[in-house]
């Protein structure tokens, strides 16, 4: 009796567990030796207003919005076990509209590109993994002429994070703390990333937080910490912005379509800062887990028994 129980308990786990390991690769969880998660997707931000050098709310000046769209692709590969490599890629459009709703600047092309090599320091509960982050300024970031906007930062990035994740059942909770510098002058930043799930059977849903904390605090590109006047930023704390404090945060949810096909949905939303953008984010995307060794044969071995005489057994073989 005890044994078909504990069968049924595993049958019912094993969904969510499965489940649970796709969803957290954004943060401790390592793909398998060879297995490939794919991710793309698409998300927009808004931004009316910034929080200014003391902290309070000022609209854009003459109460324009800056409005960006992310199309990416993140691909991470299972290098070896315990070892994985991530990539993002992407397109971004942005663009300025006046009160009125008419676009005043527009920009697009390509977004910067970030990458990180993971590796799972523990792979008992509670999980710590190591990861190696890196930007490269492939967006474009000065504007061209005065009707365009800044794309990225124009700024290498390197840093390092180190994933924790525990899980209970269907609960899971992690934190992230993390340090990321930036070339050009721009702040080096503190990050601090956390989430808590509940996985069902169908999916997941996961709230998260993000902070940013800047080491030191200089204007940068701008005339003075008062003003955010650089060139291409459009007056939005978005793009450009040398020493940002920040913290948002927003949920996520994931559901499965089909064996490893799942479709996702978030919105994020920043709460308080300093020389930081006032935003709201909303994206959906697709993720599918590939494995590359679920369909390599397996060589069969004969076995030869202990008690066989060799020259009879392979008589005639």
């Amino acid at each position: 009796m005890m044994k078909h129980l504990g069968i049924l308990l595993l049958a019912c786990l094993l969904p969510r567990l499965a489940a649970a390991n796709a969803a957290q690769s954004d943060y401790a969880w390592v793909p398998d030796y060879k297995k490939l998660y794919l991710k793309a997707g698409a998300d927009l931000m808004t931004s009316a207003s910034n929080f200014d050098n003391t902290g309070s709310l000022v609209n854009l000046t003459g109460g324009t919005e800056l409005s960006r769209k992310f199309f990416f692709i993140e691909p991470e590969y299972g290098l070896a076990q315990n070892w994985s490599m991530k990539m993002k890629v992407g397109l971004i459009s942005s663009g300025v509209a006046n009160a009125s709703g008419a676009s005043t600047l527009s920009s697009s092309g390509f977004g910067d590109m970030s990458a990180s090599l993971k590796w799972m320091l523990r792979d008992l509960d509670p999980l710590f993994t190591f990861e190696g982050v890196f930007v490269l300024p492939t967006a474009a970031s000065t504007a061209k002429t005065a009707n365009d906007v800044a794309l990225g930062d124009g700024a290498f990035g390197a840093g390092a994070k180190l994933n924790t994740l525990h899980q209970a059942g269907a609960i899971a909770l992690g934190f992230s703390p993390g340090f990321l510098y930036r070339s050009r002058g721009y702040s080096p930043l503190i990050t601090g990333d956390a989430f808590f799930q509940f996985d069902f059977r169908r999916g997941y849903i996961r709230g998260y937080g993000s902070i940013v904390f800047p080491l030191m605090i200089e204007p940068g590109r701008d005339s003075s910490l008062t003003k955010h006047d650089a060139a291409g930023a459009a007056g939005s704390y978005a793009l450009l912005s040398n020493s940002p404090f920040g913290v948002s945060a927003g949920g996520k949810l994931g559901i499965k379509i089909v064996s490893e096909l799942y479709v996702e949905g978030w919105f994020t939303r920043s709460f308080v800062g300093q020389r930081y953008a006032n935003f709201n984010q909303f994206g959906f995307g697709l993720f599918y887990a590939i494995d590359f060794l679920e369909n390599l044969p397996v060589k069969q071995v004969r076995d030869v028994p202990f008690d066989a005489d060799d020259s009879t057994f392979y008589k005639g073989k």
